[in-house]
């Protein structure tokens, strides 16, 4: 759908903690924003605009903003944060079994220093996944 988040959005954002359940409605609010200041332009530019096929007549009516705002937020939840935050809880897992499988190598070198830094992630990882799988509270979502 256009107007969805790109994958600028993945580059430009940290959904550990932006999809976190006390962050996700405040994430969520800052898209719309960004949307519906490009909708509102998008409305000006069409008021001036004539139709491409016969210039005579105006383009075809928009649906109006509060309509599109409550599909979107809805949309966005559904479609795209919450499949985004499930993702990055089976990222993180994996994660988790990589630094697992890492330890008896680096203990069996006696490299002390890789073994703690794999169970630095290991907890670090953890953390995030009982962070991003929260039951959201009152008013969170």
């Amino acid at each position: 759908m256009p107007g969805l988040p790109s994958v600028e959005s993945l580059s430009k954002n940290n959904f550990k903690e932006e999809l976190k359940p006390d962050k996700i409605k405040e994430y969520i609010a800052k898209i719309l924003k960004k949307m519906t200041n490009e909708y509102q332009r998008c409305c000006i530019e069409k008021e001036i605009a004539r139709c491409s096929v016969d210039n005579k007549i105006k383009c075809l009516e928009i649906p109006p903003l509060d309509e599109l705002i409550t599909m979107l937020q809805k949309e966005l939840l559904e479609e795209w944060a919450l499949p985004i935050r499930q993702k990055n809880i089976e990222i993180c897992g994996k994660k988790i079994k990589l630094y697992q499988e890492q330890i008896p190598l680096y203990e069996s070198l006696n490299d002390i220093v890789r073994v703690n830094v794999a169970k630095f992630c290991i907890e670090k990882n953890e953390r995030y996944i009982a962070e991003l799988s929260r039951s959201p509270g009152p008013g969170e979502i």
